[in-house]
């Protein structure tokens, strides 16, 4: 399995680092998104940006660390080190942060997604669903919850066609469509239009 990285912007003031990739089609990796949203004017909360946006994350999670701890309420903080923590490969870490932070706000689109993400990773396919649609009913212009939820529907529930309207709200939301996206709905509205074959008799 190849992996490509590809930098992404989604939205104002949110930088997002997409982990995407594909093997034969339409078998294709579920995205990761790494996101350094920025809440509020700080010195420290700026450096921390700064590095997780060069993805130096364990240098980000001692700064981040610090102001969550200073100041809980301050969800910027503790939803960068929630993401910090699961780029470095500590979800157990970074999944309480991103329950405080839905808990706190409700409405946060990121949150819930970077929750489905930790799900997805973890095996819990229908707790990932809810994350990703919880992430879209906050923000349903939100094209890396629809990618998520198309790749969830298509490797991993294996309801292919599920995805495919995902997939192209995905390329609608998108400034530019991508263009593994477009193999993958290709692939998958070929076989959704193909007749079921006939049952072969001796």
């Amino acid at each position: 399995m190849r992996f490509n990285k590809y930098a992404v912007i989604f939205g104002t003031g949110v930088v997002m680092l997409w982990l995407a990739g594909c093997a034969a089609t339409p078998a294709h990796k579920s995205t990761a998104t790494a996101n350094a949203v920025s809440h509020a004017a700080n010195p420290q909360f700026d450096q921390a940006l700064v590095l997780m946006r060069s993805k130096h994350y364990a240098e980000a999670i001692p700064l981040l660390e610090a102001l969550a701890k200073a100041n809980p309420a301050f969800s910027g903080a503790v939803l960068n080190l929630a993401i910090a923590q699961a780029r470095s490969g500590h979800d157990a870490a970074a999944e309480p942060l991103l329950r405080q932070v839905v808990a706190q706000k409700p409405g946060n689109a990121v949150a819930w997604n970077e929750l489905g993400i930790l799900q997805r990773r973890a095996g819990h396919f229908v707790e990932a669903r809810q994350a990703y649609e919880q992430a879209l009913a906050a923000n349903p212009e939100y094209a890396d919850a629809e990618l998520n939820l198309g790749i969830l529907f298509d490797l991993y529930l294996q309801q292919p066609a599920q995805a495919l309207p995902h997939y192209r709200r995905f390329q609608a939301l998108s400034a530019t469509p991508d263009k593994k996206v477009a193999l993958w709905i290709a692939a998958l509205s070929k076989t959704a239009s193909s007749p079921p074959e006939s049952p072969q008799h001796e």
